[in-house]
C-alpha cells in the first residue's frame, strides 16, 4: 500500500430490528484491504445533517477488549462519515436501511 491511502468500499448494511437503545443493524466494509465486520450502528439521538448513526467496533467479551477499532480519530471519522452517506443515500432512495 505505498503511498496510497486506505479508503472505505463495499459497504453492506445488515438491519435488525430497531433496539430500545438505538441500535439498528450492522455494516461490514472494506478498508485498506481488511474486510471489518459487525460493527453496530445505532442512531443519534440528536442527528444532524452529516451525521445520524454512530458506529461502534466489536468487542471480545472475555476480555472486555476491541477486537479491532480505528487507531486515530481521523480515521474514526473517516469511516463513519462514509457509513452514514451510505446509510444516507439508502434513504434517499427509499430503500430504507436494507442490505446491498
Amino acid at each position: 500500500m505505498s503511498g496510497q491511502i486506505p479508503v472505505v468500499s463495499d459497504i453492506r448494511f445488515h438491519p435488525i430490528n430497531p433496539s430500545e437503545k438505538g441500535l439498528i443493524g450492522f455494516v461490514s466494509l472494506l478498508y485498506a484491504g481488511l474486510w471489518l465486520k459487525d460493527i453496530a450502528v445505532y442512531t443519534l439521538r440528536h442527528p444532524t445533517d452529516k451525521r445520524q448513526f454512530r458506529l461502534v467496533y466489536p468487542r471480545n467479551k472475555a476480555t472486555n477488549r476491541n477486537t479491532y477499532h480505528p487507531i486515530n480519530e481521523d480515521t474514526s471519522k473517516m469511516i463513519e462519515q462514509e457509513v452514514n452517506s451510505y446509510l444516507a443515500v439508502q434513504l434517499q432512495k427509499g430503500e430504507g436501511l436494507c442490505e446491498s
